[in-house]
């Protein structure tokens, strides 16, 4: 009965903090413009040019990526690229290991958000994805400490 209620408390904060995370984590997503395929280099590859538009506010085509990076990092002219081609950046723009490229974000699905919210709720905490942003480590300390009461609470 205990662990019958462990893990119905775990999959609900599961799929409630991963939710939450992957919206307040994602980033940016820039795609693929006919554009970014022509440029020299190409940015990606003709085959994955969008047809249309898309309609939400933090999609951008990825030709203008650089240009967004650039004016937003830091308040810098240090250039940066989205070197991965079309995805899902970290956003506001961050460069971790200083190679001039816009690094990807780690949350680009709720399912790999929840990889990390399993990971932090159990105190396992591999390190190989975390939070960018202040919302997101707000975030995350809920996350541990709801993890810790809810692992407590059947006991």
């Amino acid at each position: 009965r205990a662990l019958g209620m462990l893990s119905f408390f775990m999959l609900i904060s599961v799929i409630l903090f991963s939710s939450i995370m992957y919206f307040v984590e994602k980033g940016r997503f820039f795609y693929c413009t006919d554009e970014a395929a022509k440029s020299i280099p190409p940015l990606c590859l003709q085959q994955d040019v969008w047809d249309s538009i898309p309609t939400e506010a933090l999609q951008t085509p990825l030709h203008e990526c650089h240009l967004l990076a650039t004016q937003e990092y830091l308040g810098s002219d240090f250039p940066l690229k989205c070197c991965d081609g079309e995805g899902f950046y970290v956003w506001p723009p961050v460069d971790f290991d200083a190679n001039g490229c816009l690094d990807r974000s780690a949350y680009d699905s709720i399912f790999s958000t929840a990889w990390w919210c399993v990971v932090t709720m159990t105190t396992v905490g591999y390190g190989d994805t975390y939070p960018n942003s202040t919302e997101g480590k707000v975030l995350a300390c809920l996350t541990m400490l709801s993890g810790i009461l809810i692992l407590a609470l059947p006991i």
